[in-house]
């Protein structure tokens, strides 16, 4: 029987998984792999511990975080190519690896460290909406909300900081004093995936009802909402009034920040229902499934 590997390589970890004759009979798991900030050695440390272990493969599909140029997926599609000499391989951003696992749902809005929302049209292609990165975009992302929880931390009172926020800055950054928390933040090559580790705080924060959270998540949720709506103004059908959105990503294991995101999707999008599954298939079964369509 043949065996597909699918990897979904994200901003905070990797996640990979083999499949035989659509059973799973192995997985790994390893750090960050965004292209965008994780170099080439990097990155192939990264693959190396996350397939350990892992059985040879016919066909791999590898779903990069941060894949935005030709010279990217070259990189990464080497890499997996030494790693599987003998298997057809091919390299796609990770958005489309979450887009494929939520099959049959209308839109795809993945948010970890980074967001975009997702959706295939008519004629196969995948329409975009957001994600331009951190500078850019990322509404509503793990990085978002971790931004407001460092600078909550770094504006209030000792008092008024949960111990949770404190000990995850300390093991984001090395410190707890303010200066070399800034300090840190700027020499970090990977400060999205630092700020972005922060979100587990957050929402133990919001939980509790601290006010900075609170506005936060009415901010940033409003604002990943709004994306989703103009997502569906440019790329559904107007008679689509019905939605089943796939929610992917990091993000939604947290039922306050769920609960924040259904709130203001109730608000910016018309149609006459919306529903959120906030627990779909996982992306790296997206990835496999992308893999076996090589073989196929």
């Amino acid at each position: 029987m043949p065996h597909v590997v699918g990897i979904d390589c994200g901003g905070t970890s990797v996640r990979a998984l083999a499949l035989e004759d659509g059973k799973t009979v192995w997985t790994g798991e390893g750090g960050a792999a965004n292209l965008s900030w994780v170099s080439e050695a990097a990155l192939a440390e990264t693959l190396e511990q996350a397939l350990e272990g892992c059985p040879d493969a016919d066909a791999v599909c590898g779903a990069f975080a941060g894949l935005v140029d030709d010279r990217q997926r070259d990189a990464a599609g080497r890499l997996l190519s030494q790693r599987f000499p003998k298997g057809k391989v091919t390299v796609v951003p990770d958005y489309e690896a979450a887009l494929e696992a939520s099959s049959g749902a209308d839109v795809c809005v993945v948010a970890g460290t980074g967001s975009i929302v997702v959706s295939r049209l008519a004629d196969g292609q995948v329409h975009r909406t957001g994600g331009r990165g951190y500078l850019l975009g990322d509404e509503g992302s793990a990085f978002q909300y971790g931004r407001e929880a460092l600078l909550h931390y770094l504006d209030s009172p000792e008092d008024d900081v949960s111990s949770s926020l404190r000990e995850a800055v300390q093991e984001a950054f090395g410190a707890t004093r303010r200066t070399e928390v800034v300090a840190g933040l700027y020499a970090a090559s990977d400060a999205p995936r630092r700020l972005a580790s922060l979100l587990k705080a957050f929402a133990g924060d919001a939980e509790v009802g601290a006010v900075y959270a609170l506005k936060a998540m009415k901010v940033h949720a409003g604002k990943l909402a709004h994306l989703l709506a103009i997502h569906v103004r440019e790329a559904l059908p107007l008679e689509r009034r019905q939605l089943l959105v796939a929610c992917q990503g990091g993000l939604w294991r947290y039922p306050v920040l769920c609960h924040a995101f259904a709130e203001q999707v109730r608000f910016w999008v018309d149609a006459d229902s919306v529903e959120l599954d906030f627990e779909p298939p996982e992306p790296v079964l997206g990835a496999a499934k992308l893999a076996g369509r090589l073989i196929e």
